[in-house]
Order: structure tokens, then sequence, then C-alpha cells
């Protein structure tokens, strides 16, 4: 099929939906109605309708430019923190302490209170268990200490999971979300089982480079 028969295709099918919904007695009703108007009560709706469209051209690209620049925005944060971590691990004179990320039991107790303002039960937080390196080589380094928490909720709202994940993304400066798994709920597919997991990014002190010596 070449590009002029797809065309044409469209053609009939958009003349085919014309015909029927001009036919439609909801159509008729609406058409009967508007024609009854005063001249500038049509005059109204139809500017207001060129308004409607016209937002609506706008408003979509412009969500999409937000979404990329706030994503921008985030990879140019975790870019600075990752070259300020090499830079510090080349170079002694700067303290760790300048680029410690947040222990376990800290991590568990922040995410703990976001699910909790986020309106999830008690019982829909499920295992809270440490992962070892969540984020690979090829983005940390070997200098840099990686400390990894995966936490699980249950029954969340697209809404809910949506939220959440963008209140852990910055959740502390050196403590990133490393990733987020989403999967339906098997009793109710409205519902979703989401994991996410958290990597806390730290210099190792210098008596932690002396014992490995």
């Amino acid at each position: 099929m070449n590009f002029e028969d797809l065309k044409e295709q469209l053609k009939e099918k958009w003349d085919e939906l014309v015909v029927k919904v001009s036919e439609s007695e909801a159509f008729i009703q609406l058409s009967e109605r508007y024609n009854n108007l005063s001249p500038l009560v049509q005059k109204i709706i139809i500017f207001s309708a060129i308004f409607f469209v016209g937002y609506l051209i706008y408003s979509v690209p412009a969500g999409f430019i937000d979404s990329a620049q706030q994503v921008e925005a985030n990879f140019n944060q975790d870019r600075t923190l990752m070259r300020g971590l090499n830079r510090s691990a080349r170079n002694p004179v700067i303290s760790p302490d300048q680029f410690t990320g947040l222990p376990f039991e800290q991590i568990r107790s922040r995410i703990d209170g976001i699910a909790s303002e986020s309106r999830v039960l008690d019982s829909q937080k499920g295992a809270v268990t440490q992962v070892n390196k969540p984020l690979p080589n090829s983005v940390v380094p070997n200098a840099i200490r990686q400390e990894g928490v995966s936490y699980e909720l249950k029954k969340l709202t697209l809404r809910q999971a949506v939220a959440i994940s963008e209140r852990l993304s910055s959740m502390h400066n050196n403590t990133k979300l490393a990733g987020v798994t989403i999967e339906a709920d098997k009793e109710d597919p409205h519902y979703f089982t989401v994991r996410y997991t958290m990597s806390s990014l730290s210099l190792p002190l210098k008596s932690d480079k002396k014992k490995r010596r």
C-alpha cells in the first residue's frame, strides 16, 4: 500500500465519521440549540472553542517541556555530585564529610515519613532490605562507597507512586533514587506494588582506607 492509497483510506474514514456524527441525534439537537441562540452567544461559543483548542495546543507541549527541563536539572545535579566526589577522592585536602550520604536507618526513616505523608498505611509497607551497589561501576567509581536500600510499598495508586518518586529523588544531595520497579497488584490492577531503590554515596574515611590496606 503506497502513501496515496493510505491517504485516500484515511479520507474515506474521516468522511464516514463526519456523516455518522452529523446524523446522530445528539448532534442534531445541539445544532438546533446552537441555531436558536442569539448571534452574540454564538460568537462567544465560537471564541471559547477557539481559545480552548489553542490552550490545548499550547499546554500539552509546555507540559512536556517542563518535564524535560526537570529531568535535565536532575541530571546536571547528579553529574555535578559525581564530579565533586571524584575530585574529592583524588584530593585528600577536601574532607570526606562534605560528601557523606545517609545511612541505612536514616533512609528507611525518611521513606517511612514520606510514605505516611502520602497517605500510605502501615499495612501497605513491605520489605526493607539492604542492596549491594545499586548503581553500576560505570556510573559510580570504586573509590566512592555505596549503601543501597530497597523499600517496597503495596497497593499504591499511580499518583501516589509518582509523588513518592519525586520526593525520594530530592531526599538528600548525596542519596539518590537509583531505580523504581512497578508491578500491577494481582488482586486489583488499578493499584501497584512499587519497589524504590536508593543509593547513598559517600567517600570512604581515612580510617576505612587504612583498614583495607
